[in-house]
């Protein structure tokens, strides 16, 4: 049974040989800064346990998935004004994003960049508007349409009322 060279050697390596071949292709007057800068962010990923490593893919792998999926659902809802849809919108957004980013931003044993930390802080302060203005477009959109439900069925109720009759006829 044959091997080849990447299950034998270990990931790192495998970085360290590579990494800086794509950033001498990418950009021929690389500075050796930035090389040493690209390597220490995938060597902090190996600083990581095996137990982080995996929660930072499986956390990133359903962020990214359930923002997908949330996106869709709040489009819909706004744009067609239905209640289910951004019902979900909303708590996909308040079960799953916001502690999610919250892991990922506040948890001391993951390593986190300075960028990291303005963009999470970034996207918890917008997840925390979008959460808000739903909540508040849900309360509102539910009162309208049971409003209109009950004009509708109540002008229906009025046409059939057997009173009614009798009195446009006298």
């Amino acid at each position: 049974m044959e091997e080849t060279w990447l299950s034998i050697l270990p990931c790192h390596a495998i970085f360290d040989t590579a990494l800086p071949a794509l950033v001498d292709l990418c950009s021929p007057k690389t500075k050796p800064e930035t090389v040493v800068v690209t390597d220490s962010r995938i060597i902090q990923y190996h600083l990581l346990t095996c137990y982080y490593q995996i929660l930072q893919i499986i956390g990133l792998s359903i962020l990214t998935l359930v923002e997908c999926l949330r996106l869709y659902l709040g489009y819909i809802g706004n744009l067609y004004e239905k209640v289910p849809e951004l019902a979900a919108f909303l708590l996909l957004t308040f079960m799953i994003q916001i502690p999610l980013i919250l892991f990922l931003l506040t948890d001391e044993e993951v390593l986190i960049l300075p960028l990291e930390y303005a963009v999470h802080a970034i996207y918890t302060v917008f997840l925390s508007m979008e959460l808000l203005v739903s909540f508040f477009v849900l309360k509102v959109m539910t009162r309208t349409l049971a409003t209109e439900f009950f004009l509708h069925h109540s002008d229906d109720t009025e046409k059939d009322l057997p009173g009614r009759n009798l009195c446009q006829g006298m």
